[in-house]
């Protein structure tokens, strides 16, 4: 394991020499859709006391539809690649369907997970060595407030962050981006 770590190194050094040269003050604006993986819930309900038993434990796993995402966000690049930012997001997602003993249910209409908070993330530019395409990559910490119907949690949160920034020739700073974040 070690060997395969400094390779890393050794080969991302010559990359690092030549990174996007992003330097000072920049803010970023971003929308799209927002992918929710299935989540399984676990509850301990009470019911009329039968038998001796005061309640049960139902397992349901919640299925949610394609939601939205905006991210806005104001950040310092270094020159050499390196860029610090904090980030306000948003997302929303609606249940689809729920299932529970092998029994969907769908048709929930307000049934919806909203997340909001910030996040402080460091990313790094690669020069690839077009002028028109520059991939970068980064991570980030923070807080985010997860609310399900009236009820709300705040959290620690974390994400991974992977994409390409498309500079525009004839708007100078100005680019266009694509990108994925992983967030937990």
């Amino acid at each position: 394991m070690k060997r395969f770590l400094l390779a890393a190194t050794i080969l991302a050094l010559p990359l690092a020499a030549k990174a996007q040269p992003v330097t000072g003050l920049y803010v970023g604006a971003g929308a799209g859709a927002n992918f929710m993986p299935p989540e399984k819930v676990e509850g301990i309900f009470q019911s009329p006391p039968a038998s001796g038993q005061s309640g049960f434990v139902t397992r349901t796993k919640v299925n949610f539809d394609t939601g939205f995402v905006g991210v806005g966000s104001v950040g310092y690049g270094f020159g050499n690649g390196l860029r610090v930012e904090a980030e306000g997001d948003y997302r929303y997602n609606s249940v689809s369907h729920t299932t529970t003993g092998g029994f969907s249910t769908s048709g929930f209409g307000n049934l919806r997970e909203r997340k909001y908070g910030g996040m402080a993330n460091v990313l790094f530019d690669f020069d690839i060595g077009s002028p028109y395409v520059f991939p970068y990559a980064g991570a980030g910490v923070g807080y985010m407030e997860v609310e399900h119907q009236d009820v709300n949690a705040g959290t620690f949160a974390y994400q991974g962050i992977a994409g390409v920034s498309l500079p525009i020739p004839w708007v100078v700073g100005l680019s266009a981006t694509l990108e994925y974040r992983f967030q937990g």
